[in-house]
């Protein structure tokens, strides 16, 4: 803290109390600058933005032939469901 000119010294801060408080919220929005890479956007995301990435690293990881599999069957569930019925839509109109 002394070496990037604190205007605190750590003897004069009290850490039981910054823990104690650790998860209140921020009095004011916070705005992200260049000294402070974190908006209160990002803060508010966070909850959200975990339950997804654990949800994401919950759900087993697929092989390329599932992949490919998954794949073809949407495509042919459009060629089936959409395109071929606009096709023939097409020529019954020429």
């Amino acid at each position: 803290m002394e070496a990037h000119n604190s205007d605190a010294r750590p003897g004069e801060i009290s850490w039981n109390l910054i823990i104690d408080n650790w998860d209140l919220p921020f009095r004011h929005k916070l705005k992200r600058t260049a000294t402070n890479p974190v908006s209160q956007e990002d803060l508010d995301r966070e909850p959200e933005e975990r339950k997804r990435r654990e949800a994401m690293l919950r759900e087993p990881y697929k092989t390329p032939e599932q992949i490919e599999e998954e794949h073809d069957k949407k495509l042919n569930d459009f060629i089936n469901d959409e395109f071929l019925p606009l096709m023939r839509k097409l020529n019954e109109d020429i």
